[in-house]
């Protein structure tokens, strides 16, 4: 490639990227999130691992760069085809924050510490009665690796969602209690086992409100942190723009 045409991972920006129509990852899997968040439209990407002995490259589109080198050619001639990766889209306190591309993690900033949410049994109004979970925090997404071994002792065979899934998935690990509680006032508990998890359609959000006394942690893809107090509210839902990737024919 061109001088100027590439740059490092940790320089990479949104401006660089401008005018761009397909972006090459070179690296890893790491690599490849960290471009997926700054890709916000309809622009494709490439994954090409950089060094298969030291990177799985187990999300990468190709296992080496010569593998991708001897594929040019073809790529050149349209012997591709697109491949659309679900992305999911999240709001902190109203604020729109990086999509993600594999998934969201939820809880206590300190790992040992439980965590409390509350979310609104209708899925839109906590006046419509409210579902209170303590847990070791929350997965959303349905792609990772993080959800499905989470969601082992839900179901020993894993739980995961396929790429393009138009839908998310999401799991409370470790759930402790459950108390629903209804407009009424009346409130009872149900088995936490079957309040565990749960499915994010198009259209819908999952709301949770923390009541964690200590700080709370919203990462995504287990790159970037963002970090929140008690009373704070995130918004997660399906995006509307999925990462488009490019495969072989």
């Amino acid at each position: 490639f061109d001088e100027g045409r590439y740059c490092r991972i940790d320089q990479l920006s949104a401006d660089f990227l401008r005018g761009a129509e397909c972006i090459v990852a070179l690296g890893g899997d790491g690599t490849l999130t960290a471009v997926t968040h700054i890709i916000r439209d309809r622009r494709a990407v490439i994954g090409v691992n950089l060094d298969p002995q030291t990177s799985r490259g187990a999300t990468l589109q190709f296992s080496s760069v010569d593998a991708f080198m001897a594929s040019l050619d073809n790529l050149a001639s349209g012997a591709y085809r697109f491949e659309p990766w679900t992305r999911l889209a999240a709001k902190l306190n109203g604020t729109e924050i990086i999509p993600a591309t594999y998934d969201y993690f939820l809880g206590s900033e300190k790992q040992y510490r439980m965590s409390w949410v509350q979310s609104p049994l209708d899925g839109a109004s906590f006046d419509n009665g409210q579902r209170t979970d303590s847990s070791s925090g929350l997965i959303i997404g349905g792609r990772g690796h993080w959800l499905d071994h989470s969601a082992r002792y839900l179901f020993p065979q894993g739980l995961r969602a396929p790429v393009d899934a138009p839908y998310a998935l999401y799991v409370y690990r470790e759930i402790d209690r459950c108390e629903i509680e209804k407009p009424d006032g009346t409130s009872h508990i149900v088995d936490p086992r079957e309040a565990a998890w749960g499915v994010i359609f198009p259209g819908e959000s999952l709301i949770l409100k923390s009541l964690n006394r200590f700080g709370g942690v919203l990462v995504v893809d287990s790159e970037k942190e963002y970090r929140f107090d008690r009373g704070a509210v995130v918004e997660v839902s399906v995006a509307r723009e999925p990462l488009w990737t490019i495969c072989h024919a």
